[in-house]
């Protein structure tokens, strides 16, 4: 029980201190707000758009947890590999794109040192069959959680949520 209740907690934690990191957000001209856009657009453009295993497994934590509004919990980094490996098996390619201006970012300090970020984006997802034009599928919404270890970010939490079904 006590398993199945550290993930509740994590995103009832999470979701209480927003709030209060709202009004630390950086400028999208920041250090630190420059390395999670491009730690995103690596992930996704590189890890997701192309399906490189290797580059989901380094940028994630060992302990990653995927908070899903339709897929549910995903935990640990291997399943997420997993998962993330399947998309090949899809009947069309699938990309992500960041939508334009929403990308917000929370640091995250420990008496002064930075140790983390809180990213808050929104994406559109597309689908291209062989032979077809490449259509909008899907939009949502999410929230990462990165830490900053060994000078490098990596995802730890992901909460992705409010998807919406743009097929027509």
């Amino acid at each position: 029980m006590q398993c199945a209740q550290r993930p509740l907690t994590f995103a009832i934690s999470l979701i209480l201190l927003l709030p209060h990191i709202a009004l630390a957000q950086l400028s999208d001209t920041s250090a630190v707000y420059l390395a999670l856009k491009s730690a995103d657009s690596t992930f996704f453009e590189v890890g997701y758009n192309s399906i490189d295993s290797n580059v989901v497994r380094e940028m994630t934590t060992e302990d990653f947890v995927m908070y899903h509004d339709q897929a549910g919990v995903i935990s640990p980094q291997d399943a997420f590999v997993e998962i993330m490996q399947a998309l090949e098996d899809l009947p069309y390619t699938s990309r992500r794109k960041l939508k334009e201006g929403s990308l917000e970012v929370f640091p995250l300090y420990d008496r002064g040192e930075l140790y983390g970020a809180v990213q808050h984006a929104e994406s559109d997802f597309y689908a291209k069959k062989e032979g077809e034009e490449e259509k909008l599928r899907s939009r949502s919404k999410s929230t990462i959680l990165w830490i900053y270890q060994e000078e490098k970010w990596l995802m730890s939490k992901v909460l992705s949520y409010d998807h919406q079904n743009m097929a027509r």
